[in-house]
């Protein structure tokens, strides 16, 4: 009687299946081999970066730094007010915005400070919150103020610097700047008033990157 023989598979060297991507299995007298199947990548590649996707990215990096470091000095400019005008020689700390689009020249600022609870003299400075974006080395300010009830009237040209020749601005923060510069001292009585205007006399018509003006009265 013939003697039946299991057929034995033959298979290639292990380093040809393995760069095929092949396994072997082995049973008790064969042996299998096995296809290691790889599934596709079912993830979505991503499109290369362009140099216009790359430049828009960095405009907008910048952009965002720009923003949070001007908060974060406006912040702290409103803090410091807040306590200067928590002490009681400060009367009165008040600041207004100009437009964005710019401040134009026949646009003017108004102040009203209420009556005064002592009579003396009164020291009064001028708040100036500029922008990067600002052109000059200087900005001249026209302030106008009327006490009441009397009526007088007094005017004042104040010239601000906010830049050195080489274009450094001179005051104080990060892409935003604070300034303050003084306008007089003024006798008031008791229960006396004030309106005061405030605005630019650039030849400029719009003038850009002023974004806050600002008066401030103390009691000497």
């Amino acid at each position: 009687m013939a003697t039946s023989r299991n057929r034995r598979t033959t298979v290639r060297g292990s380093a040809d299946l393995s760069s095929r991507g092949m396994v072997e299995t082995e049973t008790a007298d064969s042996v299998v081999v096995r296809e290691n199947l790889t599934l596709p990548n079912s993830r979505s590649r991503r499109k290369p970066m362009t140099a216009a996707t790359s430049k828009n990215n960095d405009n907008a990096d910048m952009h965002f730094r720009h923003t949070i470091l001007y908060i974060m000095t406006f912040a702290a400019v409103i803090v410091a007010n807040v306590f200067a005008s928590c002490t009681t020689d400060t009367v009165y700390n008040t600041y207004d915005h100009t437009p964005l689009s710019g401040w134009e020249k026949n646009d003017t600022l108004s102040f009203d400070v209420p009556k005064m609870k002592q009579a003396g003299v009164y020291s009064q400075s001028l708040g100036v919150r500029m922008t990067e974006i600002f052109p000059f080395t200087s900005v001249s300010l026209i302030v106008q103020q009327t006490v009441y009830p009397s009526g007088k009237v007094v005017t004042d040209t104040i010239k601000c610097p906010i830049t050195d020749s080489r274009g450094n601005f001179l005051g104080d923060g990060v892409s935003a700047y604070q300034y303050s510069f003084p306008i007089r001292e003024i006798s008031l009585n008791k229960g006396d008033s004030l309106h005061i205007c405030v605005r630019h006399n650039m030849k400029r018509e719009i003038l850009p990157g002023v974004s806050d003006i600002g008066v401030k009265i103390v009691k000497r």
